[in-house]
């Protein structure tokens, strides 16, 4: 999928895209025109007890230490 937070970095051989939504997160590496070795996907999520739902995000998340207290990395797509 194509948003305003992903980010696509190519270097002739290998294709990465990072999502800023969920992260940052690695959400696809590939080598040009192949397939993610992530996973994809979608809009997959579990159900939790109080009734929302956790979303599934898959890739890889990319952290710094400490981390803010909700959790997210103190670090932005915009700094990568």
């Amino acid at each position: 999928t194509n948003s305003v937070n992903e980010h696509h970095l190519r270097d002739g051989n290998l294709e990465l895209t990072v999502s800023g939504k969920f992260g940052p997160r690695i959400t696809g590496i590939r080598l040009a025109g192949g397939t993610n070795v992530f996973a994809e996907l979608g809009d997959l999520s579990i159900p939790l007890p109080d009734g929302r739902r956790y979303r599934l995000a898959g890739g890889h998340r990319l952290w710094t230490a400490p981390e803010v207290p909700d959790g997210r990395s103190s670090l932005t797509v915009g700094q990568l």
